[in-house]
């Protein structure tokens, strides 16, 4: 059983590396990939994706299937009824296989083979078929982002990358695959790359707070690029004031540039925000106990700086350990380890809790 699965793996690997190494021509306009030729086929078209944003995806289906019918190019609908058809399952799925199943392939397009590829039903079967009409027709960007995609499943970070940029040098906005690039370059530890990727997602689309959140994490905890992130963060705080992670940023960026009481009065309203999940009130909590801790510990500070940054510190600790889950796997070190060991420390100073609950505006 070993053996074959060792074999299947090497052959999935195998398939995913059939691709040309030099980037592609762009030999036609990737729009046509995504738009209707009549005025007709686009209300459709535009009736079916209201349809699909409000979850009505049943409703949608047949106008989905005049689209394509009437603009067999259009991948971006093909795709969409495929995969609402897949997720109604039952009679639309079995209508849609059946459909595809009967599409004859063209020589004058990729699209009819790219959509019979999309449901394989392993990722081993669809890289050998994006392979193959990728060595036919090299300036398909949809061959090579799909392509992306299953490397990017299977671990080959690297050819994922490279695969996503074949993609973009043949659809330069596309605003989701600089994004998947972005986040391929963070699992492979190239933060200069990522940043350079999520630059251009925010050149396609200004207002995507998605992209423009992943982007601020990169420059502020990896590059160490504060400032540039704080005016990311700041631009986040303007498009949803009540957003608890981009105030936990906000703190992060105030810590960083050494404003410590400006940090945590930032930490502590997140515990008083509304929407902020146990999660985000937990990294709240620590980094509050951590930034008094810091004066606590520090060395040469006075008794009553001690004790008044070791009461804090405690307090914070304490609502800390209250608010984390074991799901939540990035604190469990310091639930096991560090707040503990911390909280001894201080307790060697100042003696044990008083037991009263934490008054958080007493925190800052």
């Amino acid at each position: 059983m070993r053996t074959r699965a060792l074999s299947l793996l090497l052959w999935l690997c195998a398939a995913c590396e059939v691709v040309p190494t030099g980037m592609p021509s762009q030999g036609r306009d990737p729009l046509r990939y995504e738009t209707c030729g009549d005025k007709e086929s686009q209300q459709a078209y535009d009736r079916a994706s209201v349809l699909l944003q409000s979850g009505e995806e049943r409703e949608a289906l047949p106008f989905l299937r005049m689209v394509i019918e009437r603009c067999p190019d259009h991948v971006v609908a093909h795709r969409q009824y495929q995969e609402a058809a897949q997720h109604l399952r039952a009679e639309a799925e079995v209508a849609m296989r059946s459909y595809y199943r009967l599409l004859p392939d063209r020589p004058d397009s990729p699209v009819p083979a790219y959509l019979k590829a999309a449901l394989l039903l392993t990722d081993f079967e669809r890289a050998q078929a994006l392979a193959k009409i990728i060595e036919h027709d090299n300036n398909f960007p949809f061959a090579h982002c799909s392509l992306a995609r299953v490397q990017r499943r299977i671990g080959r970070l690297q050819e994922a990358a490279d695969s996503y940029q074949r993609a973009l040098a043949l659809h330069r906005k596309w605003v989701e695959v600089y994004a998947e690039l972005a986040d391929t370059y963070v699992e492979l530890g190239q933060y200069e790359a990522a940043a350079a990727a999520y630059d251009n997602s925010l050149r396609a689309a200004p207002d995507d707070r998605t992209n423009m959140r992943a982007y601020a994490q990169v420059l502020l905890y990896r590059l160490g690029r504060t400032s540039e992130a704080q005016a990311l963060i700041l631009r986040l705080q303007q498009l949803d004031p009540s957003d608890a992670a981009t105030k936990l940023d906000f703190a992060a960026c105030e810590w960083f540039s050494g404003n410590h009481d400006a940090a945590a009065a930032a930490y502590v309203e997140v515990l008083t925000m509304a929407q902020a999940s146990p999660q985000l009130q937990a990294r709240a909590a620590i980094n509050i106990g951590n930034l008094h801790y810091d004066k606590f510990d520090k060395e040469g500070a006075d008794r009553p700086t001690r004790e008044l940054s070791g009461r804090k510190a405690r307090k914070a600790y304490l609502l800390f350990l209250r608010f984390i889950r074991p799901e939540d796997g990035q604190d469990q070190f310091e639930r096991m380890f560090a707040v503990p060991f911390r909280l001894r420390a201080i307790d060697q100073l100042l003696g044990p809790d008083d037991g009263l609950p934490p008054v958080i505006s007493e925190l800052k």
